[in-house]
């Protein structure tokens, strides 16, 4: 009999293939009231099941061990859960558990870990075979836990053994209620495994969901207080997730890599290192979404936080901090940083985690707990991460201010409900320390009731700064498609704003009482804000990835659920610019009319409208001095829309495409110009403008849909 043989060569895969097959078939009979066959029956009345198992030792032929715990895995996962009631299936399984974890054999590790996932699945689907695997051992005086054990499943005491074993490695001893240790053998089997991440096609990333997965069945059968959420804690479970965590954002690339987000050819040294790249970021992404559900699923209240303990201070204020800190602008390791947390914030739901990572990025002075001493300062000076954050806005860098843009715009979509009243400091309410209040918070609440008529005169101011459509472009690039896209996106309710706890009455004040114009003016006044609406004052000087960010950033912010901020970004000048307790005209639309003459002129409120008429002013500028210049739009408008050539891939916030390589079209036109690339840059940011006024009036317009405040129609 020649030893070294591999299984593959003999007839064992076949011959357990077949037993599975009756066994299974028998069951199939059974259920249909047909009497049961005699395999089954001669399975578990011979042990069958634990003589393979001891015969798999010796691993001989070679790889049988691992062909039997398939063997296994394949039977409990065909089977009804209720099979494992069996002594003779359950008692030669925990045998096997145990001396798997003893011997922690490499080679058959992940065919372990699909068993304890296949067990862990019917355990979900049947929890009373919970207390099969979950194992309060008494120990009775003069026998050690290990004698007593593994006479408890069926296999030989350590002095009957001929061999010796080497001893596991040394753990926490959780102790019952009743005095007996605590085994968890299967939980010990898959949180081995919990971390392993890898590519499509890569065995340790099945091992690690199968782990997973197998995890979260458990967990979701865990109970406050109980045996099994002792047994849980005492493995470091969070420690080792965490762990895991961020190991693998260590492991992303300070600098991403070029061209990451397109189309690459195959074969080539770049299209494998954005692969892998991809690769690292999805396996990051993943572990993330795994705490999530742990965080969703598990009903015990104590292995919940002591998770989130450990993400904040194990992986945002020592991994991500030092990671934010130690970045450049011009080395690329900032942008990289932004964009791994914007994908982070793409991937985050869980109300909990959110908040988290809100407060650990935008959180101001009042708690003051997430900083770090700038070293290019002599004095004391403490920088928040959301002053680095903010501060990003106005980098140097072009592709920071982008990625910064982009992680806004993301923000503002998917965590308003905690991220905006602290990005707008001003969107906060006072809590007074010491009887002193804060000049830039809001006293308290209000609701805002907004006549039809005033509603449909300040629509009616953007309507007049959208240039004539060309129905020759489609459905898609009209206003109406922009209406239809807000009405498709996910509006949140009113119970789902921080600030909007107490139901619209009859009592919601009209945009002109001097309590609203009060409010109005402290948000006006409040930093951030302010530069948002400078960086859009300026917008020709920046390059069209900037401002296609900029725009989308800006919807974002104006379909924010918050009255008032809505209010000030579209009408600020209209409100605030007449003197209190004066009415100088008798209608709202005169009112309009009388403040709209000055809207373009400095003032220290500036709305969306009146920047707008200022950059309207300067494409009339430019139109007086560029030759062709309503032509040369046109051939600008129908490259980004797709009308020429590929057209390019569409996106950013709307409609607009990529691919814009169109200088030699309009060379003519422009006779050859010194500063052509900057007049084409200029027109194509034209194309944008007019995009970002369809998106902000279809908000407008479908505003009064939106829940969280009132348009009176009577």
């Amino acid at each position: 009999m020649n030893l070294t043989r591999d299984v593959e060569d003999t007839d064992i895969p076949d011959a357990l293939d077949i037993m599975v097959s009756l066994i299974v078939k028998e069951q199939a009979i059974t259920e249909v009231g047909i009497k049961e066959g005699g395999c089954t029956e001669l399975f578990l009345n011979t042990d069958m099941l634990g003589h393979l198992i001891r015969l798999s030792e010796a691993d001989v032929p070679r790889r049988f061990r691992g062909e039997v715990c398939h063997f296994i895995s394949q039977l409990i996962s065909l089977m009804d859960g209720k099979f494992l009631v069996q002594n003779a299936v359950h008692r030669p399984i925990l045998y096997l558990l145990r001396r798997s974890l003893q011997e922690r054999e490499p080679r058959y590790e992940d065919k372990m870990v699909e068993l304890s996932y296949n067990i862990a699945s019917k355990i979900h689907e049947y929890p009373f075979l919970l207390n099969i695997f979950f194992i309060e051992n008494y120990i009775p005086k003069n026998v050690t836990g290990n004698q007593n054990r593994t006479q408890a499943e069926g296999g030989e005491s350590d002095n009957a053994k001929s061999q010796k074993q080497k001893p596991p490695p040394e753990k926490k001893r959780v102790m019952s209620v009743n005095g007996g240790e605590v085994d968890f053998l299967l939980w010990d089997h898959l949180i081995r495994s919990i971390h392993l991440q890898g590519g499509p096609n890569d065995e340790d990333a099945q091992q690690g969901d199968f782990a997973r997965t197998g995890c979260l069945f458990l967990l979701e059968l865990v109970k406050s207080g109980n045996d099994m959420e002792k047994h849980i804690l005492s493995t470091d479970f969070a420690n080792v997730i965490v762990a895991g965590l961020g190991g693998l954002f260590s492991q992303l690339p300070r600098a991403l890599p070029s061209r990451y987000e397109s189309h690459v050819p195959p074969g080539t040294r770049l299209h494998f290192t954005i692969q892998t790249f991809r690769n690292d970021l999805g396996s990051f992404l993943q572990l993330l979404q795994f705490v999530q559900e742990v965080v969703t699923r598990c009903p015990s209240e104590t292995i919940r936080e002591n998770l989130l303990s450990n993400l904040k201070s194990s992986f945002l204020e020592t991994i991500l901090l030092s990671s934010i800190q130690s970045s450049h602008d011009f080395d690329g390791s900032t942008a990289a940083v932004l964009f791994y947390i914007k994908e982070m914030l793409k991937v985050i739901e869980t109300p909990e985690i959110s908040k988290m990572v809100c407060v650990f990025l935008f959180k101001g002075e009042e708690e003051d707990d997430t900083f770090f001493e700038d070293p290019t300062q002599t004095n004391d000076m403490k920088l928040h991460v959301r002053d680095i954050l903010i501060s990003k806005l106005n980098s140097l860098s072009e592709d920071v201010v982008i990625k910064f843009l982009n992680l806004l715009q993301v923000v503002l979509s998917s965590h308003s409900r905690y991220a905006l009243p602290l990005l707008i400091e001003s969107l906060q309410f006072q809590t007074p320390k010491n009887n002193v209040k804060s000049s830039r918070k809001l006293d308290k609440k209000l609701q805002i009731r907004l006549e039809i008529e005033e509603h449909r005169t300040l629509v009616s101011r953007y309507l007049a700064l959208l240039p004539p459509e060309d129905p020759n472009y489609g459905r898609e690039h009209t206003l109406e498609a922009y209406i239809q896209a807000v009405l498709n996106n996910k509006i949140p309710d009113q119970n789902e704003s921080p600030l909007s706890e107490t139901s619209l009455s009859t009592e919601a004040l009209s945009p002109n009482d001097e309590q609203v114009k009060s409010q109005m003016q402290i948000l006006g006044r409040d930093s951030t804000l302010r530069k948002f609406i400078s960086k859009f004052s300026t917008f020709f000087s920046h390059s069209y990835d900037i401002n296609l960010a900029l725009t989308g950033m800006l919807s974002q912010l104006a379909a924010a659920p918050e009255p008032l901020l809505y209010l000030y970004l579209f009408s600020a000048e209209v409100f605030l610019k007449s003197e209190p307790g004066k009415e100088s005209t008798d209608t709202f639309g005169e009112f309009i009319a009388e403040n709209q003459r000055a809207a373009g002129e400095e003032t220290e409120h500036q709305s969306l409208y009146s920047v707008i008429l200022k950059l309207q002013l300067e494409i009339e500028k430019k139109r007086s001095q560029m030759p062709n210049f309503d032509a040369n739009l046109a051939k600008v408008r129908d490259r980004m829309f797709g009308r020429w050539g590929d057209g390019g891939e569409f996106g950013g916030n709307s409609v607009i495409g990529n691919g814009l390589d169109i200088v030699g079209m309009i060379a003519a036109g422009l006779g050859g110009a010194h500063n052509l690339d900057f007049d084409v840059e200029f027109l194509k940011n034209v194309v944008v403008l007019e995009e970002g006024i369809k998106e902000l009036l279809a908000i407008m317009i479908m505003h009064g849909s939106s829940g969280y405040d009132l348009i009176s129609y009577l």
